[in-house]
């Protein structure tokens, strides 16, 4: 479908029509179905359509390389979405999905590889959600009843990827994204966001080997490490910190970065407008023109860096990392107050179970004391005249009494012991559980803050 821009003679294609409108759709019975049919209308609009080689942006044979890999990535997020949907793969549904999701990450990666400028923010983003929404999922739990439930932001992602992909193929060929960001640039110093988006992270067998082939710690290791040392939450909130400090520093750079080329602009557009008006004038002058464009260029550049800096300062670069580092202080603060609270109710248990257990040694030290009076007592009574009888047996009476008293007590004792033993016992299999959950949720929240790390430096 073309698109144009009242009398402007520029064109280009509109590939909003990849939304989740033509790449899936939802059956009157109430089940997801999908579209290939939209999906190849869509598409084939693209191949269809001779205007499009009218685009300033790119030559007829790159069109036709680009809507093969727009269909090919289309056909993955439909064979993902089938296999989700199919009844065959109810056996063995965790491991069909995860393999199809590492395939699309494999096909969206070469696309992106192959395409620079495509190497969006909004892309990586879509893409992250589809693996945090998968790795969400427990698939063990999954049954006809609740299936469209569990599945139902997994479709939503997989839809948000889809629409976020069309629009993004739509304004790389209006010509609404700079080609020189990343175009041209040496592998090196191309973005590497998709070192995030690899298959490992949704547990891939064939990607893992190449992770481990690098010498990197899978994620689960890694939580496991810290899981196994106790000062393991305190080790990842100090990481969680020094990458807030890191983004920071980062923050701080780039706004007196911009700042000092923003003032730099204007005292170089302001010098140039200076001089085409003293030498606008003389046109009889050899070269004038050259020069006179040569100042227009000059302005016109001013005023593209200061655009190019108000986007970097807003939703580019320094946003979205700003809010990242937000979020991510936010959190670590709340997390940090929750594991000290279970930390300090463990240390009350703890404190408890200490009482109590001097308590119990207490009361049985009492008993045995008792115990061992009464057994004198009774050794006195057997050997005591006649005359003298009434007087030990009271005695004996007595101390019997006191041993009952000293037995109730140590039973007491030993009962609130084992009562508190119980009760630590099981807020330290609760703490160990929250502690596996903490890590978790940290390297998840780490991972976020990486990958937006990664996708804001692409303008660099």
């Amino acid at each position: 479908m073309l698109r144009q821009n009242g009398g402007s003679n520029k064109r280009g294609l509109g590939l909003a029509r990849l939304s989740t409108s033509n790449f899936f759709t939802i059956s009157n019975s109430g089940n997801w179905g999908m579209g290939r049919s939209g999906k190849s209308n869509s598409l084939s609009s693209i191949s269809s359509n001779s205007d499009c080689y009218d685009s300033p942006v790119v030559d007829p044979e790159y069109i036709m390389q680009l809507v093969n890999d727009v269909r090919k990535f289309a056909d993955v997020l439909l064979y993902l979405k089938e296999a989700i949907l199919s009844e065959e793969n109810e056996g063995c549904l965790h491991h069909v999905v995860h393999e199809r999701l590492g395939e699309l990450l494999r096909v969206l990666k070469a696309v992106i590889n192959k395409h620079h400028t495509l190497n969006s923010v909004d892309i990586l983003s879509a893409a992250g959600t589809v693996i945090a929404k998968v790795k969400a999922v427990n698939f063990k739990e999954v049954n006809e009843e609740n299936k469209r439930e569990l599945f139902s932001e997994i479709f939503s992602s997989i839809d948000t990827l889809a629409f976020t992909f069309g629009n993004v193929v739509s304004d790389f060929l209006m010509g609404d994204v700079d080609n020189g960001s990343s175009l041209g640039l040496p592998v090196s110093r191309r973005s590497r966001s998709f070192e995030n988006l690899s298959v490992e992270s949704v547990g891939s067998l064939h990607e893992r080997e190449d992770v481990q082939d690098t010498g990197h710690l899978r994620a689960e290791e890694v939580d496991s490490m810290l899981l196994r040392n106790d000062s393991g939450i305190e080790s990842a909130l100090s990481y969680a910190k020094a990458w807030s400090k890191y983004a920071k520093d980062v923050v701080i750079w780039i706004e007196k970065k911009l700042s000092l080329e923003v003032e730099c602009a204007k005292n170089l557009a302001k010098m140039a407008e200076t001089a085409k008006a003293i030498v606008g004038p003389q046109d009889y002058m050899p070269f004038q023109s050259i020069f006179i464009n040569a100042f227009q260029n000059d302005i016109e550049n001013s005023q593209l860096w200061q655009k190019t800096a108000a986007a970097l300062q807003t939703n580019k670069f320094v946003q979205p990392l700003v809010g990242r580092k937000n979020e991510l202080d936010k959190q670590r603060k709340d997390i940090k107050e929750l594991w000290q609270r279970e930390q300090k109710k463990m240390q009350e248990l703890e404190a408890t179970l200490r009482k109590a257990k001097l308590l119990y040694l207490q009361r049985q030290e009492e008993y045995e004391k008792a115990k061992s009076s009464t057994i004198r007592a009774e050794e006195e009574h057997l050997s005591t005249s006649s005359s003298l009888v009434k007087d030990v047996s009271k005695q004996l009476e007595k101390k019997r009494k006191l041993e009952e008293e000293a037995l109730q007590k140590a039973e007491e004792a030993c009962e609130h012991y084992k009562a508190s033993m119980a009760e630590v016992e099981e807020k330290r299999n609760d703490l160990e559980s929250f502690k596996s959950d903490t890590l978790t949720q940290l390297r998840e929240l780490v991972f976020q803050c990486d990958l937006t790390l990664k996708a804001v430096r692409r303008p660099f």
